[in-house]
């Protein structure tokens, strides 16, 4: 299971405690992962507080995606929504990522929609469609809009998404 690197290293899941195996929070990485031994961690991404999933069946690199392309994310405050990406690559700066780069991806929300991530929602997937293509993770807002660190960086920290075929 990965989340964004800033967030604590004690994390659980209905209960038990997943061991916390390593992080990275610089650079081009916001990003940690934690083993799950007490359950089969499915190929899945999580889109509604009540447990609804989706498969991942694709990744989608930083290289592949362009301004305007529709994604979704899921945050444990805002919930499921859609935006769209209007900055790739883009630089946070060293409040979202401590000697961040243009490595990051910066989406607005869609018209009359409320914030695309507020506090509480850094770790949540990022994504598109259903099957879901994984496009990273969310790390912090800028306003209203939602900055994500793309899934190709995982393997900075020995990890990667893994994909269910359709």
């Amino acid at each position: 299971m990965s989340i964004a690197g800033h967030c604590p290293n004690s994390q659980s899941y209905l209960g038990d405690a997943l061991p916390f195996i390593q992080q990275q929070y610089s650079g081009n990485t916001d990003a940690q992962w934690h083993t799950t031994p007490t359950f089969t961690d499915p190929n899945k991404i999580r889109v509604t507080s009540s447990g609804t999933t989706r498969n991942v069946t694709s990744r989608k690199p930083l290289s592949q995606m362009v301004q305007g392309e529709a994604v979704c994310k899921y945050g444990t405050t805002t919930l499921f929504d859609c935006g769209e990406i209007s900055i790739v690559p883009y630089d946070p700066g060293d409040t979202c990522v401590p000697s961040s780069g243009s490595t990051y991806v910066r989406v607005d929300p869609n018209p009359n929609a409320g914030d695309m991530a507020e506090g509480g929602d850094s770790g949540g997937p990022v994504f598109h469609n259903n099957p879901a293509k994984a496009y990273g993770t969310i790390s912090c807002q800028s306003g209203v809009d939602m900055i994500f660190m793309p899934q190709n960086f995982l393997p900075n920290i020995g990890v990667e998404v893994d994909i269910t075929t359709p």
